[in-house]
């Protein structure tokens, strides 16, 4: 393995970050979607949204996705939404995670603890986390919706991350903290880059079902500071079923660095414009959908 550069490190150094982090008193915030206007946010949301049926697959712990050089744009911005039902581990369990050799990109961990969202640039980075038990229906036997948007081109305390878990608000991502931030303004790095999805490579791998996954690397899911119900609203609908991705890559003008969606004989397939990805061990079907 690399040495890791200084900043983030590594996951070990992760994990001393999140011992320091405050323990948070506050409960909860419910889903804010009535206090959020439907005309706000990205244009052509309100499109009249057929009926769909999400495809899931299940990874193993010994299956990946991996790219050793991601097309995509680098700036101030970085988005990203996927349906995920897992077991999660004691350890680390890698959803998805750029070059991890020197852990310098975004990434999303998942274990029994916390949830951990971060984007970064080599020694700069915007860091939040959130207990599970904290958040609705991150069950094992549930279908849960991750969503999150990030500007990290600000300067120090004016970095914004947002994310909703199945239509509520992640109580971990500013204005609401904890947040770490690394102070320095700085651009999302993953163009040219590897990018991992269901593993690092070195032995934090992903275990469960994943459906409609998609990271969009330059591209603004903002409003305000906040994801607003419209630009949700082209990802997970009223009733937190998933949308057809056709819909928000309508409305958004593209796809995103990284789609995979469908069942196992599709799913290895990037139907976004971040080129193709080798598939390390077997996908299967799911045995249940999150449109279930």
């Amino acid at each position: 393995m690399v040495g890791p550069r200084s900043g983030i490190g590594s996951l070990d150094g992760f994990k001393n970050t999140i011992k320091k982090l405050p323990e948070k008193s506050k409960p909860p915030q419910k889903f804010r979607g009535n206090m959020l206007s439907e005309s706000s946010g990205i244009a052509g949301s309100s499109l009249v949204q057929p009926s769909y049926t999400a495809s899931a697959v299940h990874f193993d712990g010994l299956t990946s996705l991996r790219t050793d050089s991601l097309v995509s744009t680098d700036n101030g911005y970085f988005s990203f939404s996927f349906w995920a039902k897992a077991d999660w581990p004691a350890g680390f369990a890698v959803v998805f995670i750029t070059d991890p050799n020197v852990y310098n990109g975004p990434l999303f961990i998942g274990r029994q603890q916390y949830f951990e969202i971060t984007l970064a640039n080599g020694a700069d980075f915007l860091l939040t986390y959130q207990s599970i038990d904290e958040v609705s229906g991150t069950t094992p036997t549930n279908w849960s919706h991750f969503l999150g948007a990030g500007q990290t081109d600000l300067s120090a305390g004016n970095k914004i991350i947002r994310s909703y878990v199945s239509n509520i608000n992640f109580p971990g991502s500013t204005p609401n903290g904890p947040v770490v931030d690394s102070g320095a303004a700085f651009n999302n790095g993953t163009n040219g880059l590897q990018f991992f999805v269901g593993d690092d490579g070195q032995g934090s791998p992903f275990t469960g079902d994943l459906a409609d996954f998609r990271i969009f690397p330059g591209v603004n899911f903002l409003t305000d500071g906040d994801i607003s119900q419209s630009t949700r609203r082209l990802f997970i609908d009223a009733n937190g079923k998933p949308v057809n991705p056709a819909i928000a890559t309508a409305a958004l003008g593209t796809p995103g660095a990284v789609l995979f969606s469908g069942d196992s004989s599709t799913f290895g397939n990037n139907q976004g414009t971040g080129g193709a990805f080798t598939l390390t061990g077997t996908l299967t079907d799911a045995t249940t959908s999150p449109s279930d």
